[in-house]
């Protein structure tokens, strides 16, 4: 539910992300792609989420049949949430309200090891359950529709309007795996195009888990990277880049990849001890008014909104302020953000968190009127924060 240390992060992750693509440093590439300046120096500390973005909140229904463990996904779609743990997905309403889930964790053959990742249309829900390779399809009345077997090592998901499901394997190699990228169509589940080769080098060593990979703008679907400077622009049949990101010269440079690294611990030392990297990208928003970029400087997630027109001013913040629970600051390097179509974040918060806080810096009538905004109880699952990026 926190975001860890990167490091943390990296060791417990097993999806492998390479630096592929245009960048700062390959001027050809670079070409074919908005650079996007960062300047990371210009931080705003906190700041009222308010001054950004439309909010609210969603509290999650809490009971001995629906408690949630660690969220694994999080998708907002026609003004519907849908919720995954590692052996669930749930529905719920905008106002919190639980409408369906899908409960088929199990060994059989309509059945998935854990939910690694999800999609759904609404109607239908796939399932990624990576430790058995396939992708389920389930209708909520928990039958299942349709079984897709790969011979690869899946980690993330992401379904289109055109009936293409993108599949993102990273920099894994086993069973003659090249490609990071694979799009199926779901009408025949034959995969039709692969992108960005595999880089050999990287897999001996970069692991590292994400959950923003996908993300959908109107008639763009962005894919990105963690430890990738580049925004690429996908469709069935190309992967093209489309931004890079530049942070004022503070890339994580082309030779620090190419050293001898033996694991991933090694390289986050070496990462750590440079301590002048600024590197993403976990979190990728377009907007009609500014691009949403989320990444990590000197070991803190940082969000820097870049406005589209020349006269624009840009923000750079680690912390939100919550005015509708009394400027209660989320910082950004302990939670974890769910990107959404459309210029969306989720944010899962502690309700215990919450109140500790109220009771530090409200006066009693101001946290009773808090407890009751979040129907305040033991052991209650997370309430959600929606995001909707001005």
């Amino acid at each position: 539910m926190t975001r860890k240390n990167l490091l943390r992060k990296a060791l417990s992750g097993l999806l492998i992300l390479t630096l592929a693509g245009c960048h700062p440093g390959k001027e050809k590439t670079q070409e074919k792609c908005q650079t996007l300046q960062i300047e990371t120096e210009t931080t705003a500390g906190s700041i009222r989420l308010s001054e950004v973005a439309n909010s609210s909140l969603v509290v999650l229904p809490t009971s001995d049949s629906l408690l949630l463990s660690e969220i694994n996904q999080i998708h907002l779609k026609k003004d519907f949430l849908y919720v995954a743990d590692p052996s669930s997905v749930y529905k719920f309403s905008l106002s919190g309200e639980c409408l369906g889930a899908i409960h088929r964790q199990g060994t059989g053959p309509e059945e998935y090891a854990n939910v690694s990742d999800f999609q759904t249309d609404g109607e239908h829900v796939w399932v990624l359950s990576r430790n058995t390779q396939c992708i389920n399809s389930y209708s909520w009345d928990n039958s299942c529709t349709s079984r897709i077997n790969l011979d690869l090592w899946m980690e993330n998901i992401c379904l289109t309007d055109s009936n293409t499901l993108y599949i993102y394997t990273g920099n894994d190699m086993s069973k003659d795996n090249r490609f990071q990228l694979h799009a199926l169509s779901l009408s025949d589940s034959s995969s039709t195009h692969h992108f960005l080769p595999v880089d050999k080098a990287k897999a001996q060593y970069l692991f590292v888990k994400s959950k923003n990979i996908f993300q959908q703008n109107g008639s763009h679907t962005y894919f990105t990277q963690l430890f990738n400077d580049t925004v690429y622009n996908l469709n069935a049949a190309a992967c093209t880049p489309a931004f890079v990101l530049d942070f004022s010269g503070k890339n994580i440079p082309s030779s620090f990849y190419n050293q001898p690294y033996e694991h991933i611990m090694e390289f986050f030392e070496k990462l750590h001890q440079e301590d002048r990297f600024a590197y993403g990208t976990d979190c990728f928003l377009e907007t009609d008014k500014n691009y949403w970029a989320g990444y990590f400087y000197k070991k803190q997630y940082r969000m820097s909104i870049l406005p589209k027109s020349a006269d624009g001013k840009q923000i750079c913040f680690g912390t939100l302020l919550v005015d509708q629970l009394y400027d209660y600051p989320v910082n950004l390097t302990d939670v974890t953000l769910f990107v959404q179509d459309n210029g969306q974040i989720v944010l899962p918060l502690q309700p215990d968190d919450i109140m500790e806080y109220g009771r530090t810096h409200l006066s009693p009538s101001q946290q009773q009127e808090l407890a009751d905004k979040l129907h305040y109880t033991d052991d209650q699952n997370p309430v959600l924060l929606l995001i909707r990026a001005i």
